[in-house]
């Protein structure tokens, strides 16, 4: 009987890694939706909200290292011709 989550010499570790594996994305979902990060995902069109108890320049250390490193690739904002919400 072979440890949890290890191998055993009847390929225990055979079947863990095709479980691993099998939960990926295929590679052309995995190329696609980095090609769609890489084309729409830009500094300039985000926008961010922050609400805390901690003081402004508190939020801005927590918040400032994960966003700042974000391109920014002059992505022109997005365009919806027409009424978003007309009947």
């Amino acid at each position: 009987r072979p440890a949890p989550g290890g191998s055993s010499a009847a390929g225990g570790g055979a079947v863990r890694a095709r479980l691993v594996a099998s939960c990926r994305p295929p590679l052309a979902i995995r190329d696609a939706l980095f090609a769609f990060h890489q084309r729409h995902y830009s500094a300039n069109a985000m926008r961010l909200c922050v609400v805390g108890k901690q003081s402004l320049a508190e939020l801005e250390q927590l918040v400032l290292p994960l966003f700042y490193p974000i391109p920014n690739i002059n992505r022109p904002p997005p365009a919806w011709p027409g009424e978003p919400y007309a009947s």
